[in-house]
């Protein structure tokens, strides 16, 4: 007796419903050995191989290219009872011809079909979430097979025309609104179509997705470079990059600017409780966006060292899911690259990301400047808000060159620091003085004009935000 073994599409990546076959590592109608690898398919976030469950004859149909839904079948292997992925070798019976009137050992008329089993419905996990959403029954999709989220949303008369958040999961398949009119070629100019990837095309799914569902506005400050340059500096022990020092800051300012880190639905702003940094990187293996955890809870060291771990895993494309997800504001840096403005594009659910620009000389100026550069969902926030967030972040990075140079400043000297605090916090600078025992960073006192228009000093702490 023959058994087939179907081979399934596994759900690796709770973003994705379909993936693409790359290509099949055995030809059709060969044998495999269970555990061989029979093909390589690609999420939106990794290749992954595709190993045989059984031993057998592989039989497939599809073509490299295709795309295939997750819990779908990809081929089959056909084996026999005894396990040995081959059919049975003996010589056929000859088949006996049998009256209408014959039956079957068992009392069954071998004429009659039996009842068709009725096919179970399997859900995918985004279609399980929508289903919880909507309060809607499984059984309403009884006998359907595999359930996508726009499987359910056609049911509700929705399709792919809604922008309603529920709609997003089909968006982000990296499939355009269809109400969009197709690009028009140039006329009577040959050319030749080649397929994106299925991290691009997911990668468009989340612009795409985030653009429809915001008012993107962008504000750009420039930023004297030589205070990141100095908080490079100052970190030489953990060879601290420029990106983890804004990394660092952004994530203490996020606390007090709570509308860069959250998102817009249904006419509510949604706030995060927790600063999850992504860090956008571009390379040989596609535009990813590691997240730093809890960024507002580390050091530059931490966070440092953390992006070396993510950038090699990164190089050696063994980022996992847990590394990518999760994220609630953005930094794009293309300093390196020597871009020196550019608009960032905010990503899916998320109502902020900072770019980052490379170090510029303006006419006549021996002081590089650098541009930071806010995309910003005005839905959430505004342009003042996002000015002074700027602003604030500029302070806190221009202050490590008041720290590298020393903890007071020259006019400092000729008055009493016994009697010199904080004009935010009225902390004493011997208090301050103090802290250096308790933990490894440099605290210092920066000099400031008050409102008033008198001198005054900001201590290490609250310029930094804490």
């Amino acid at each position: 007796m023959k058994n087939n073994t179907p081979v399934i599409i596994p759900q690796d990546n709770v973003n994705d419903e379909s993936v693409t076959l790359l290509s099949w590592s055995v030809a059709n109608g060969d044998l495999v050995s269970q555990g061989q690898t029979i093909a390589e398919i690609e999420t939106s976030k990794a290749v992954m191989e595709i190993e045989a469950p059984a031993a057998g004859i592989l039989e497939y149909s599809l073509e490299p290219g295709s795309d295939i839904d997750v819990g779908a079948m990809l081929c089959s292997i056909r084996g026999d009872d005894q396990g040995n992925g081959v059919e049975s070798q003996s010589p056929a019976t000859p088949e006996v011809p049998r009256s209408s009137m014959d039956t079957h050992q068992n009392g069954e008329d071998p004429n009659v079909v039996p009842p068709k089993k009725e096919a179970q419905s399997h859900f995918t996990k985004k279609a399980l979430a929508l289903l919880e959403q909507r309060g809607l029954p499984r059984e309403r999709f009884a006998g359907r097979g595999l359930v996508r989220t726009e499987d359910i949303l056609h049911e509700l008369g929705e399709g792919l025309s809604s922008t309603s958040p529920s709609s997003l999961p089909v968006v982000s398949r990296g499939e355009r609104p269809r109400s969009l009119a197709s690009p028009t070629p140039a006329l009577d100019i040959p050319y030749r179509t080649e397929k994106l990837s299925k991290s691009k095309r997911t990668e468009i799914g989340y612009l795409t997705s985030g653009y429809q569902n915001a008012l993107p506005s962008v504000i750009t400050v420039a930023i004297p470079t030589r205070g990141l340059r100095a908080a490079v500096e100052q970190n030489k022990q953990v060879e601290a990059s420029a990106t983890a020092v804004i990394i660092f800051e952004v994530a203490r300012l996020l606390h007090h600017y709570p509308w860069f880190n959250a998102f817009y639905q249904d006419g509510h702003v949604n706030f995060y409780s927790e600063v999850n940094i992504g860090f956008a990187v571009d390379g040989d293996h596609g535009l990813k966006v590691p997240v730093i955890r809890t960024a507002d809870t580390k050091s530059i060291a931490e966070i440092t060292n953390e992006i070396q771990e993510l950038m090699v895993a990164y190089l050696g494309n063994t980022l996992s899911n847990a590394h990518l997800q999760g994220g609630t504001c953005t930094v794009t840096d293309l300093s390196g690259e020597g871009v020196f403005a550019f608009h960032p594009l905010l990503n899916q659910g998320q109502s902020a990301i900072l770019g980052v620009g490379g170090e510029f000389f303006p006419p006549g100026s021996r002081e590089g400047v650098f541009n930071l550069i806010l995309a910003f969902d005005h839905q959430v926030s505004e342009g003042r808000q996002a000015a002074k967030f700027l602003r604030e972040l500029g302070e806190h990075l221009q202050a490590y060159e008041a720290a590298l140079a020393g903890d007071i400043s020259r006019d400092q000297e000729a008055e009493d620091v016994e009697k010199l605090s904080c004009a935010r916090c009225l902390t004493p600078l011997g208090k301050i003085q103090e802290w250096d025992k308790f933990d490894h960073w440099d605290h210092f006192m920066v000099s400031m004009v008050k409102p008033n228009g008198q001198r005054g000093y900001l201590c290490s702490v609250c310029v930094r935000g804490w």
